[in-house]
């Protein structure tokens, strides 16, 4: 071959190499946009669990406890995303998860009514916050990351462990706080 065929035979396949790349990345906003309208209907889903006395979560969720003689768990979250949204009792705690995809305006709610709260244990974006006085004897609670808390707790005994970034605001009758040095992990 001449040295001018190769010259335009390698010009062609840049050229079609570079209009592939831009209709691949033009295709990917435009589907990007697509799933952005599309609108997103809240479900609400209630949950069944053995009893727990504490909750751990690093998603980025709103917790809403209220202490109740029931144990409920009520998941509000857009339809895409609510089957995603596991929940799970191991050693007496509850586990919140979501996938790693979740962004933060998702807006992913759980309501849970629960007898007693032993331990909470938060980190991620989270957020929780009691509808009620919070009342028990002891309370460990850890928050991390960018996790926030409204409580109103009444409790004899209080371990607090934070390194959140996020904000604190406890109200209520506490006997005694003990504040924690948050481990590394």
């Amino acid at each position: 071959m001449k040295k001018s065929n190769l010259i335009l035979l390698g010009a062609l396949v840049a050229i079609v190499f570079f209009t592939l790349a831009f209709q691949l990345t033009t295709h990917h906003y435009a589907k990007e946009n697509n799933r952005k309208k599309t609108s997103a209907i809240r479900l609400s889903q209630d949950r069944t669990s053995v009893s727990f006395k504490g909750i751990k979560t690093n998603a980025p969720l709103r917790i809403i406890l209220e202490q109740d003689s029931l144990h409920k768990i009520q998941v509000e979250a857009p339809n895409y995303l609510i089957d995603s949204v596991k929940t799970s009792v191991l050693n007496d705690t509850l586990l919140i998860e979501t996938p790693k995809n979740v962004r933060k305006r998702d807006s992913v709610v759980v309501n849970i009514k629960l007898k007693s709260l032993h331990h909470l244990k938060l980190d991620g974006h989270s957020l929780v916050v009691s509808k009620k006085v919070i009342v028990g004897e002891e309370l460990h609670l850890a928050l991390r990351g960018h996790s926030s808390a409204q409580l109103q707790l009444q409790f004899e005994h209080m371990f607090y462990s934070n390194s959140s970034d996020g904000t604190v605001d406890i109200s209520g009758d506490i006997k005694n706080i003990e504040i924690v040095n948050p481990q590394k992990e």
